[in-house]
C-alpha cells in the first residue's frame, strides 16, 4: 500500500469513528429527551392522583398513579402513592401487595412501613400492623426524618389508644414524652397519658403547662381529670369547677362534676360525718351494692344479711358501729361477687368509686 493509499485509509477510517460518535451522542441525546419527556409525564401523572386522593377520590387517584408508575416503575414514590389511594379506594390487598415488592428492596423504606401498617390495620391484622408501625418509627425518611419519625409514632399511639392496650400505649408515651415543646403537644400527650391510666404523668404535664401560663384552662381541666383519676375527688372538683366558671367546658366535664356531687353527698368515709348521717349513708351503700349483685346465686346468705341489716332499726348509741357493720357488708358483697359472678356486676359511679375506697 502507497503512502497516499495509507493516508486515505487513516483519513477514510476516522471518518467513520466521527460518524459513529457522532451517532452514538445522538442516540443518548435521544434517550435523554425520552427519558425527561417520560418523567414529565409520570411527574405530572402523580401530581394529579395526589390532588385526586387528597380530594377524596380514590379509584380515580389509583388510575392516574397506575399510569405514572407504568411510566415510571423504579420510582419508588409513586409506587408508594400508588398504595397509599389503593388503600383509600378499599383495595388493601393490591395495596399490601405493591408495598411488600417496595420493603423486599428496602426494608427500612419508612414510608412503605407505616402504610403497610395502616393496611394491615385496616384488615383487622392489629398485631402485625402496629409491628410495622414500630418498623416505620425506626425507618428511614429522608428529608425531615425527624420530624417524619415523630409523626409516624404519634399515629400508633393514637392507634393505641383507640384499642385500649394501655401498657403499649403508656410505653410509646414514655419514649416520646422528652421529644414534644410546644404546650399543644404537652396539652395532647397529657390526655393521651390519662388514657393510658397514668395520671401522674399527665399531672406533671399539666402542671408545667400552668407554671408557664396560669390562664390556661385546658390545662387546668386536665389538672383536674387527672386528679379525679388519682382519686384526689377535692382539688379534682375544685379545679373543674373553676374552669366551668370561666366559661370552659370539655368533654366529659359536666358528667364527672355531676359524679363528684352525687360523691359529696353519699360517701359515708369522709370525716365529720355524725352518726346518724353516717349510718345513713352506710345503709343505702349497702342497699345499692345488695341491689346491683342480687342476680348473683353465690350471694344468698349475705343478701339476706344485708336485707336484715337495711330494715334494722339501730339505737343512737350503736350507730356509728352499725355504719361500719354495713359497709363491712357491701364490701364482702361486692368483693364476692367479683370473685364469683361472670359477669361481674356493674356498678355506677359514684358507688364504684365508693366501693374502691372500702377495699383499700
Amino acid at each position: 500500500m502507497t503512502a497516499q493509499g495509507g493516508r486515505s485509509f487513516v483519513g477514510a477510517f476516522g471518518l467513520v469513528l466521527c460518524v459513529m460518535a457522532g451517532l452514538f451522542v445522538f442516540d443518548v441525546f435521544l434517550a435523554k429527551v425520552e427519558r425527561e419527556e417520560t418523567g414529565s409525564r409520570a411527574a405530572q401523572l402523580a401530581g394529579a392522583g395526589a390532588r385526586l386522593l387528597a380530594a377524596g377520590d380514590g379509584p380515580g387517584a389509583v388510575k392516574k398513579l397506575e399510569e405514572a408508575v407504568a411510566e415510571e416503575r423504579t420510582n419508588r414514590e409513586y409506587r408508594r402513592r400508588l398504595a397509599e389511594a389503593q388503600l383509600a379506594a378499599g383495595r388493601a390487598g393490591d395495596a399490601a401487595g405493591e408495598l411488600e415488592s417496595l420493603l423486599q428492596g428496602d426494608s427500612m423504606d419508612g414510608m412503605a412501613n407505616l402504610l403497610l401498617g395502616r393496611v394491615l390495620v385496616r384488615q383487622g391484622r392489629l398485631e402485625e400492623g402496629i409491628s410495622y408501625f414500630h418498623r416505620a418509627v425506626y425507618g428511614r425518611w429522608g428529608k425531615d426524618a425527624a420530624a417524619k419519625r415523630l409523626a409516624a409514632r404519634f399515629e400508633l399511639i393514637e392507634l393505641l389508644a383507640g384499642t385500649g392496650m394501655k401498657a403499649d400505649l403508656l410505653a410509646e408515651l414514655l419514649a416520646v414524652q422528652d421529644q414534644v415543646s410546644s404546650v399543644e403537644e404537652r396539652l395532647r400527650l397529657g390526655g393521651l397519658f390519662l388514657a393510658a391510666d397514668a395520671p401522674g404523668r399527665a399531672l406533671e404535664l399539666y402542671r408545667g403547662i400552668l407554671r408557664d401560663d396560669p390562664e390556661n384552662l385546658e390545662a387546668r381541666e386536665g389538672w383536674g381529670k387527672a386528679e379525679f383519676a388519682r382519686g384526689n375527688y377535692r382539688v379534682a372538683a375544685r379545679e373543674l369547677r373553676a374552669v366551668v366558671e370561666q366559661g370552659r367546658t370539655g368533654p366529659g366535664v359536666a358528667q364527672m362534676l355531676a359524679t363528684l356531687d352525687a360523691l359529696f353527698a353519699e360517701d359515708p368515709t369522709v370525716r365529720g360525718l355524725g352518726p346518724e348521717e353516717k349510718l345513713r349513708r352506710s345503709r343505702a351503700v349497702l342497699e345499692q351494692t345488695a341491689k346491683a349483685v342480687g342476680g348473683c346465686a353465690a350471694e344468698g346468705a349475705l343478701l339476706q344479711d344485708a336485707a336484715q341489716r337495711v330494715s334494722g332499726r339501730v339505737p343512737a348509741g350503736r350507730q356509728l358501729a352499725a355504719a361500719e357493720g354495713d359497709l363491712d357488708l357491701a364490701e364482702r358483697l361486692w368483693q364476692t361477687a367479683k370473685r364469683d359472678c361472670h359477669p361481674v356486676p356493674g356498678v355506677d359511679a359514684p358507688l364504684g368509686i365508693i366501693l374502691g375506697r372500702l377495699a383499700q
